[in-house]
């Protein structure tokens, strides 16, 4: 064999750990004249502005996919971020498609409890203004007239 591959060929590794990297690499890297990235493998990388701000992302057809902030998500956070991400993929779903569906889902079951409680504060406090006589529209929640 030539080059600089090991004995017995090359090595298999899981795409996270190819380029991984630390807390303290994440911590201490600072910003350049221009945007730059620091892989840390399985298609994620966290991309450092001119700025100074950090941004997990993670390859994913033409625009990617944002993972989060940092420091608000750690690195430990984004890996965990990415590997959720890749089962989606991997089920054949578009993790995008997926987080605007939850983010759907988790406000209508805010407007749900909502008027749950509202309903149940009518119920509760009585006829205490004549707007309370009339019935809330099913879609707002809000009394007419």
């Amino acid at each position: 064999m030539t080059g600089g591959n090991p004995p017995g060929g090359w090595i298999h590794q899981k795409p996270e750990d190819v380029g991984a990297l630390t807390d303290v690499k994440v911590k201490t890297a600072k910003p350049k004249e221009k945007p730059y990235k620091l892989a840390d493998g399985g298609g994620m990388y966290l991309l450092i502005n001119a700025n100074g701000s950090k941004y997990w992302r993670m390859k994913y057809r033409f625009a990617g996919i944002s993972i989060g902030v940092y420091p608000d998500v750690t690195l430990a956070d984004a890996r965990e971020k990415r590997s959720e991400a890749r089962k989606i993929l991997a089920a054949g779903s578009e993790p995008g498609e997926v987080k605007k569906e939850e983010n759907v889902a988790q406000k209508m079951g805010l407007k749900i409890t909502f008027e749950a409680v509202a309903r149940k504060w009518r119920q509760a406090n009585g006829d205490r203004t004549s707007l309370h006589d009339q019935e809330l529209p099913a879609n707002t929640g809000r009394t007419s007239g």
